[in-house]
């Protein structure tokens, strides 16, 4: 039962990050520290705060990278070759995901994620926020 519960707790873990930005919340809420220090790698002035140009350059940095990551999706995953996902490809690219985010939680690879995996994640999951 305990087992199960973690497995659950994991999963969810995986879904959660998807959840912030389904909701409505700002993308420096949704993201924390890492969107802070992207955003101020395009505040070319350095007052803090991104004008239309700095903005309008992060957010084609960003539709750039978001390309390049749906390209690698369909070299690895799209089986048939015909430029889309269907289904079954997408299930099998959640499924890695969740397996490679279950892996980095069990530190001691025995299949099972303690209490103590558990926590140690979710420090790391609070790094530069409130």
């Amino acid at each position: 039962m305990l087992k199960k519960t973690v497995i659950k707790i994991a999963l969810a873990l995986g879904i959660a990050g998807g959840a912030s930005a389904a909701l409505g919340v700002g993308l420096a809420e949704a993201h924390g520290h890492r969107f802070k220090e992207r955003a101020a790698a395009f505040d070319k002035d350095g007052d803090g705060v991104l004008s239309e140009t700095e903005r309008a350059a992060m957010k084609q940095e960003f539709q750039a990278r978001r390309a390049a990551r749906h390209q690698e999706a369909l070299a690895r995953y799209d089986a048939n070759k015909d430029g889309q996902l269907s289904d079954a490809e997408r299930d099998r690219m959640r499924h890695d995901r969740i397996t490679f985010r279950f892996q980095s939680i069990d530190t001691n690879h025995d299949g099972e994620i303690t209490f103590a995996e558990f926590e140690a994640h979710a420090k790391t999951m609070k790094r530069g926020r409130p």
